[in-house]
């Protein structure tokens, strides 16, 4: 073929393959399968095929992403390519078929490599310099070469989570519940409970009764979820005056945690019927549960909780006595308590109490009560110390050759002391032989150092003459 006519047959297929294309959208949507195949029939370049891509896209004919994304760039308005599309039955256009028949195309080699088309990989992260601070600590090389490639996306995924202030949570939680609105919904819920667990009753007691064992059971349900409802209601009325002994000993949460023991008591004890409101009823029992829990669980010596109550008061005063710039003595503090200076004195100089190890003893600040802890450690007693190695020796050396063997393996003198079943498979006799060994050999040195034996007796003389 000669050079000159080439062109204008390349053109001819080129727009053939696109006029083909187009009338096969119009039958169904284009497909990656179906464009390769037309692709391979008419042996297009890359060039070619990303420019053929790019007119079926002006002419508004949808293509899969992986086939868009290799379109030639548009070079014309959408206005000039759409004048620009053949019309349906131009002369000298013919529709190309891409599928016969039952004919199937095998999709599972077909890639944009079969259609010389090649995608760029991404470009390589740029470095992020590693960003210091003066809290930071000295890391290694290597974690600091790794880290000099973290992305910014990265840093936010591995950055620890924000500290969790429980408090808060525990705010959250409670917010949630929805509060009691009045004294008339009280009420009703405090008749469920109660007919609730009259019907608990009556299941447990399986006694006769006019009702179904479905409604006592119903009405038990119905009774445990409202004490639920009461109780979670309630919650905030615990937070607010477990705030008031913050610093007393014990941490917010446990407070809280002791004054909604207290909560669930009231709610049980709870007697609508006097006509109270219930919050200030259960303001005394919230009270008593967390002054319990201080007297019970802030010392180490725990006093009683009248002891505790009457500390409690005498430190009260003590404080207002300062805060009004009055001398604090014993009197003082019994004046303003309205008690007994003897009393006074007692809570506060007789009570048992504890002190730290390093308490420091002297002004120098050099020496702590640990220190003196090993020169008023017990002594062993004058026997004890007596008795040493060697003549822990001589008196076995009274023993015979066994007992001697079975008093170091019982007692620990060779390994950890042995039972006497494990001595006794060693001699091959029973434990009750080895047992009679053993207690004979300890009555030998218990004889031995009694202080009537011969040997253990001072020599006493007397010279009449």
């Amino acid at each position: 073929m000669h050079p000159a006519s080439s062109a204008p047959q390349e053109a001819a297929s080129h727009s053939t393959t696109a006029t083909a294309l187009i009338e096969a959208s119009r039958q169904a949507p284009l497909s990656f399968p179906a464009v390769s195949s037309v692709v391979r029939q008419h042996k297009m370049s890359s060039n070619e095929i990303r420019q053929l891509l790019r007119e079926l896209l002006d002419a508004g004919i949808p293509l899969p992403n992986q086939l868009a994304d290799q379109a030639a760039p548009a070079t014309h308005s959408a206005q000039d390519h759409a004048d620009a599309s053949p019309p349906t039955g131009y002369p000298g256009y013919s529709v190309v078929y891409v599928l016969r028949g039952s004919e199937t195309l095998d999709t599972s080699a077909i890639s944009l490599a079969d259609l010389q088309l090649t995608t760029t990989a991404p470009p390589p992260p740029q470095p992020v310099e590693p960003v210091t601070t003066p809290a930071a600590t000295k890391a290694t090389k290597g974690a600091a070469d790794n880290s000099s490639f973290e992305t910014e996306e990265d840093k936010a995924q591995n950055k620890p989570p924000p500290f969790l202030d429980l408090v808060e949570v525990y705010l959250e939680q409670v917010a949630r519940f929805p509060l009691i609105q009045s004294a008339s919904e009280e009420v009703e819920l405090a008749k469920s409970i109660e007919a609730g667990a009259f019907a608990q009753q009556l299941l447990e007691a399986e006694e006769e009764s006019p009702h179904s064992k479905e409604v006592l059971e119903w009405v038990a349900r119905q009774g445990d979820k409202d004490f639920e409802q009461f109780v979670t209601s309630n919650l905030r009325l615990v937070l607010s005056i477990a705030k008031r002994y913050i610093g007393c000993g014990l941490d917010l949460l446990d407070l809280v945690q002791e004054g909604n023991l207290g909560l669930i008591r009231a709610v049980m004890k709870f007697d609508f019927t006097r006509g109270n409101k219930f919050s200030t009823y259960a303001t005394w029992w919230i009270r008593q549960a967390i002054t319990r829990a201080l007297a019970d669980q802030t010392r180490t010596i725990r006093y009683p909780v009248h002891l505790v109550e009457q500390l409690n008061r005498v430190h009260g005063a003590i404080r207002a006595l300062r805060e009004n710039g009055e001398e604090v003595d014993h009197a003082a503090i019994a004046a303003h308590n309205e008690m007994a200076e003897d009393e006074v004195r007692g809570l506060l100089t007789e009570l048992p109490t504890t002190c730290s190890l390093e308490e420091l003893l002297d002004t120098s600040g050099e020496e702590t009560l640990s220190d003196l802890a090993d020169r008023h450690r017990s002594v062993p007693e004058p026997d004890l110390r007596s008795l040493d190695s060697d003549e822990i020796r001589r008196a076995l050396a009274q023993c015979t050759d066994r007992e001697q063997y079975v008093l170091h393996r019982r007692h620990g003198f060779i390994g950890d002391p042995a039972t006497l079943d494990t001595i006794g498979e060693e001699f091959g006799l029973t434990r009750e032989r080895i047992r009679q060994i053993e207690s004979k050999a300890i009555k030998k040195l218990t004889v031995l150092f009694s202080p009537v034996h011969p040997e253990n007796s001072t020599e006493v003389t007397t010279d009449f003459a």
